[in-house]
């Protein structure tokens, strides 16, 4: 642990202070420091995992220390599948092609938007566009945004589970692939980016996950070190993030992820928010 501390300084000591204008969005900053939690089961039920149909029945976790929840957003808070399946499609059409099938499932749902269309044009045999791949996320980005604000719901438990943790002192973020103002549009349409004091994008920090420097950013932000930090998150990419940072992992297994996120070590593996335990504040 001294050397994942040793390297979220030397981040603080190269980044010092911040300015809100950089793609970073402060909401509802607390007084002082998070309070430390435990983390307590309430009544437990059986979560499944859509994809392998394992029966994930949460028991008491103790996370004493942690002070800061993170969270990724497609396929970990949003359901936005149909969004982006239709924005896809409309890149398909934009440049030339068929519009995908009514019930096309997506080869990719993590990476930044180049490397989902990216993987759409190889799995339907279609030609990268002469404009190029980081041109083809732009499109992409342009359908995406005039998708219907509400069409992306929440997973259910959601909203509750989230203010619970925020009524116990726990500090929120969202660190997401998406670009920044894609991704307070969808948090703002969904009801819930007043709950987050940090909305960190693809372009806040100018690398995009997997790399840990989205999450050392925004938990530099936070002001809170790597160790007193739980990062939320569906996929690969996510798993990988956070090894990476020092930050340890929770599975959200009904996102998009496949099992490449065995490999990752986590904390926690659910499928439903009803069924996370909620926040209390630690005793002393």
């Amino acid at each position: 642990m001294a050397r994942v501390e040793s390297g979220f300084q030397r981040w603080i000591d190269l980044n010092g202070a911040f300015d809100v204008r950089d793609s970073l969005i402060f909401l509802n900053q607390p007084g002082g420091r998070p309070k430390p939690v435990v983390l307590q089961a309430g009544p437990s039920r059986p979560t499944i995992d859509r994809m392998t149909g394992t029966d994930h029945t949460l028991q008491t976790m103790d996370w004493t220390g942690v002070r800061a929840m993170v969270f990724d957003m497609d396929g970990t808070l949003l359901n936005t599948e149909h969004a982006i399946v239709t924005a896809a499609s409309q890149t398909l059409v934009q440049l030339g092609h068929a519009p995908l099938p009514a019930a096309y499932r997506m080869p990719n749902m993590f990476g930044t938007a180049a490397d989902l269309m990216a993987d759409v044009l190889k799995e339907r045999q279609l030609p990268m566009p002469q404009a190029g791949k980081a041109q083809l996320g732009q499109w992409f980005e342009q359908h995406y945004a005039q998708q219907p604000p509400h069409g992306a719901p929440l997973y259910a438990g959601v909203r509750a589970w989230l203010q619970a943790a925020r009524d116990q002192g726990l500090a929120l973020a969202v660190c997401t692939n998406k670009q920044h103002a894609l991704a307070l549009k969808g948090l703002e349409a969904a009801g819930i980016l007043d709950l987050f004091q940090v909305v960190t994008g693809r372009d806040s920090c100018g690398v995009a996950k997997p790399a840990p420097d989205p999450l050392l950013f925004t938990l530099g932000h936070l002001h809170v070190p790597p160790h007193e930090a739980v990062f939320f998150g569906d996929t690969h990419a996510d798993a990988a993030c956070a090894q990476a940072a020092g930050v340890r992992f929770a599975w959200f297994t009904a996102g998009f992820g496949t099992d490449l996120v065995r490999q990752y070590p986590r904390v926690l593996d659910f499928a439903d928010y009803r069924g996370l335990p909620l926040p209390t504040v630690a005793l002393a």
